[in-house]
């Protein structure tokens, strides 16, 4: 009985400074996270973000929390200020479609008081310059057209 405690006790505490994973699919661009903690001491907490496709994106996000020290946060691999963490942003994150966002958070429960954190993250497509080439060629085109269409009219208005 003493062993199987032991056991179980030593498992408990192996855990406490794992890092604790979930996965968060975006939908129409925003997806949310959040975590209650009851762990004490450090602990990291991640969560990978999928569901879009492969492109070039802008990232904007939020965090509040109540009763939890954050020690240290990290964006793909980017540090985040601690200090200003309540709105981040990043510009032009490429994403490849297969290896999902990670954002990292870690901290403390302050005292024994319930605790947790929650955010959002919200991503808009960066039109690639390929895209913008074939739109403003377009635009060449109608200005074409519509110039070629004004300079077939004057001859006809000023026949009458």
């Amino acid at each position: 009985m003493l062993k199987k405690l032991l056991a179980t006790s030593l498992m408990a505490v192996a855990m406490l400074g794992q890092a604790q994973a979930q996965n968060i699919s975006f939908v129409e661009g925003e997806a949310a996270f959040g975590k209650t903690v009851t762990a004490r001491g450090s602990n990291t907490y991640t969560f990978t973000f999928d569901g879009l496709v492969a492109g070039i994106y802008d990232v904007v996000g939020s965090f509040s929390g109540y009763n939890f020290n954050v020690t240290g946060a990290t964006f793909n691999g980017s540090v985040l200020d601690t200090a200003n963490l309540g709105n981040f942003s990043f510009g032009s994150i490429t994403y490849n479609g297969t290896s999902p966002f990670v954002l990292s958070i870690t901290g403390t429960r302050v005292n024994n008081n319930a605790a947790g954190f929650s955010g959002s993250l919200a991503v808009s497509p960066v039109p690639e310059p390929e895209s913008i080439a074939m739109m403003l060629a377009g635009l060449g085109v109608i200005g074409a057209v519509v110039r070629r269409r004004n300079r077939a009219a004057q001859p006809a208005a000023a026949a009458a």
